[in-house]
């Protein structure tokens, strides 16, 4: 399966350079009528738009062909670099062509450049969508050809299944509100046994429907236009649904005390134990399907056959036996945002057109009733602000606003259902207003020789964080558990201890060589860094930060950066290391030595701006 994209350059030297400095060392390239390196390619198509008296316009096209994560790891490299010559050979007949391969990323792809003058005719290829059609078949082909899946339907169909990096592409263009939706149907569809629950949970995460005979289309929020579901994806289709429907309704049956469990807890937390409850539904409490089954127009049991154009709303009677009570989904919609914020200690401030905001997320603007995110036109309730604070699924979001932990029961019996788009992130938590955090960081950072301009990419990044008593926090990526505490004493000197187990590391990064700098402090990271901190620039070392001196977390990062052969460890100082370092090293060494690993200790201005001398032990 391969994903492919098309952009037009009106400087072709730029996307070859940048095709050749992303590769790593073992990737190949493929020159068709030019050298396959920087230089001889760029002079080569030059010397055609010479030849032809080229003017000026689009020098090049620049076709991305990519591979899925699975697939890239079926495949080496020389067979992706071959598809790319197929590809670039059918299709762009009589033109200079590169094709070089990256496999740094785990979405192994071509960048194929090609000269959009033709060597022998001047002709010029021309700004046409109709390429990237045909280039997409050609490419579906050559998949075919070499025992490889494609992707099936149209233009959204590919969209769902291109690399992350496209589809935040995507979203910066106005389809973010796409990918939420499609968040809450994935949620829908995972707990519906027939089309009233569906249409019910739906309504109730903000997303309307309209029926037709053959077709459903999506509303999200307040938008008066839709999306189709055949636009969305088969899963989001009359067939898609059916399918999943009546494979829920076998998993149900089999545990019918569950959904009693989960109504009881929900009559717990509602404060009302009432009468007991009636089988009013298609689906039975024991998980029998009590629908007529003729099969006439129907998804288990409910009538596809609506007036067209109406929005879809079940009664109250046909959602009374979902599995997850439909009130306490409303109730967690319901729920007090701002409150929501003040109890988990999420800072908010007045932002410049003086509406309530995130604090560092002037855009995320907040009310009693929800938010609303200004930059991608996307909103949500407590629940979406409750998964993107805790890094929650659905499921485990209305369990905690609701207080309801019976919930995620159908977790563990039934499988999570991931969440893939976010919004916004939350800052980590600091309890002292933005700019005091600010300032408070910016103290913290100039008491070791850092630049305080570095506190707000660290807020921004929420890799810190600043407390009311004055702690500062540093954590792991991907983590806001764990942290290194600084606090100041009455002298003006930090204090750190360390606060939980770390998993991950502070920063890590991919270089396009085979060497990598070690540090074992994020301190000697920021200070060095500054404001730079966690830029992704091209680099020949890559980066790993460790929140403190592991030798397993260096062997994880050489797990998936098996090209490093060759580590420097920076040193707190550009002098003599200490003894806690110099113990360190000889541990490194000494492990890594067997994967043909070397390791140096070096001081902290040579292994990033090489200067100064090594440190020989």
């Amino acid at each position: 399966m391969a994903y492919v994209k098309v952009s037009y350059c009106q400087n072709a030297d730029s996307v070859i350079k940048y095709a050749f400095r992303e590769k790593a060392p073992e990737d190949p390239a493929h020159g068709q009528d030019c050298p396959a390196e920087d230089q001889g390619a760029k002079n080569a198509f030059a010397a055609v738009r010479d030849l032809h008296n080229f003017s000026g316009g689009i020098q090049a096209l620049h076709v991305t062909q990519s591979w899925s994560p699975e697939e890239s790891k079926k495949l080496t490299a020389e067979q992706i670099n071959k598809m790319g010559q197929e590809l670039a050979g059918r299709y762009f007949e009589g033109h200079q062509y590169l094709v070089v391969t990256h496999t740094k990323d785990e979405h192994h792809h071509n960048h194929i450049i090609v000269n959009s003058v033709h060597t022998d005719t001047g002709r010029r290829m021309t700004d046409k969508m109709s390429h990237i059609f045909k280039l997409r078949n050609i490419s579906d082909h050559i998949c075919r050809e070499n025992g490889l899946s494609v992707i099936d339907g149209d233009a959204k169909q590919r969209r769902e299944n291109a690399p992350d990096r496209a589809q935040k592409i995507d979203r910066y263009h106005g389809n973010s509100y796409v990918y939420a939706m499609k968040d809450r149907a994935r949620f829908a569809r995972h707990y519906a046994t027939n089309f009233d629950e569906y249409a019910g949970y739906l309504g109730a995460v903000g997303v309307s429907l309209r029926l037709k005979e053959k077709t459903i289309t999506y509303f999200y929020e307040d938008k008066i236009k839709g999306k189709r579901g055949d636009k969305l994806g088969r899963e989001f289709t009359k067939e898609g649904l059916g399918e999943v429907f009546k494979q829920n309704r076998e998993l149900f049956a089999a545990k019918p005390e569950l959904r009693a469990r989960i109504r009881s807890d929900w009559e717990r937390v509602a404060g009302t134990r009432g009468p007991a409850l009636r089988n009013s539904g298609s689906v039975l409490l024991d998980g029998r399907d009590s629908s007529n089954g003729d099969g006439n127009a129907t998804i288990s049991g409910t009538s596809w056959t609506r007036a067209a154009g109406d929005r879809y709303t079940p009664s109250d009677d046909k959602l009374r036996n979902c599995i997850i009570p439909i009130e306490a989904i409303r109730s967690a919609r319901r729920a007090n945002v701002l409150e929501f914020c003040a109890r988990n200690k999420i800072g908010l401030s007045i932002n410049e057109k003086g509406k309530r905001a995130l604090d560092g997320r002037a855009y995320v603007e907040v009310e009693e009733t929800g938010w609303t995110n200004t930059r991608n036109k996307t909103k949500g309730t407590a629940i979406e602000l409750a998964a993107t604070h805790g890094n929650l699924t659905y499921l485990q979001a209305i369990a905690k606003v609701n207080g309801m932990p019976s919930l995620l029961e159908l977790e563990k019996n039934f499988g999570q259902v991931s969440r893939k788009f976010t919004s916004f992130h939350v800052p980590k938590r600091h309890d002292v207003a933005y700019p005091a955090a600010m300032e408070r960081l910016g103290r913290f950072l100039t008491s070791f020789g850092s630049n305080a301009d570095a506190a707000d990419r660290l807020l921004g990044s929420e890799q810190a964080g600043v407390g009311r008593n004055g702690v500062i926090r540093l954590f792991p990526k991907n983590d806001n558990k764990n942290a290194l505490e600084f606090r100041e004493d009455e002298n003006g000197q930090w204090q750190n201890k360390r606060r939980g187990r770390f998993k991950s590391p502070f920063f890590s990064s991919r270089g396009s060589g085979e060497s990598a700098v070690l540090f074992t402090d994020p301190k000697q990271y920021i200070k060095t860094r500054g404001k730079e901190l966690f830029a992704e620039r091209n680099r020949k070392s890559g980066i790993l930060v460790l929140m403190e001196p592991n030798a397993e977390g260096v062997t994880d990062y050489l797990k998936v950066n098996p090209h490093v052969k060759d580590i420097e460890i920076v040193t707190a100082g550009p002098s003599k290391p200490e003894q806690g370092e110099l113990d360190f090293f000889g541990n490194l060494k000494s492990r890594l030595k067997g994967l043909g690993v070397n390791v140096r200790l070096t001081g902290y201005e040579k292994a990033l701006r090489r200067r100064g001398p090594e440190l020989e032990i």
